[in-house]
């Protein structure tokens, strides 16, 4: 620091190949500059943070509420009994991992209800057949009782 009749001055020395410098600096411009940095790091801060508070609900919405709800939608269409219900992966976080499970159980219990269906069939139809043997059955006997 060194003062003279223009102002403070900010002094500073270095060697570069051999040679001395020395550089002064007003103070008053120093501090011109530093004010104006300051100034354009808080300009810059304040529109950054600007810009985030109004894309933060678009992209909120378009990542997280809008898969939701389409989880929702595919959760009541299930209780409903549609089965055949999709829903399309459209992000690859979390909700996406989700989604996919979701997709997959209810292939699996498509796939379970399928089977359980084509099995009771089938008993239905064993059953119609004892039926219709125990009926021949029951029918023989009365013609063997009334025979004897």
């Amino acid at each position: 620091l060194f003062e003279t009749n223009e102002g403070i001055f900010w002094i500073g020395d270095f060697i570069a190949n051999n040679i001395h410098y020395s550089i002064g600096l007003s103070y008053l411009d120093y501090r011109w500059k530093i004010h104006r940095f300051v100034f354009s790091l808080l300009l810059t801060l304040s529109i950054t943070l600007v810009i985030i508070f109004f894309l933060y609900p678009v992209l909120h919405k378009r990542n997280i509420v809008i898969p939701l709800n389409r989880l929702l939608y595919g959760l009541s269409e299930m209780r409903k009994g549609n089965l055949d219900t999709r829903i399309p992966i459209t992000t690859f976080d979390e909700i996406g991992v989700i989604t996919k499970s979701f997709n997959e159980m209810i292939a699996r219990i498509q796939d379970s209800t399928e089977n359980l269906e084509t099995l009771i069939q089938e008993r239905t139809e064993e059953l119609h057949q004892k039926l219709e043997e125990l009926n021949k059955t029951q029918s023989a006997l009365l013609v063997a009782e009334r025979m004897s």
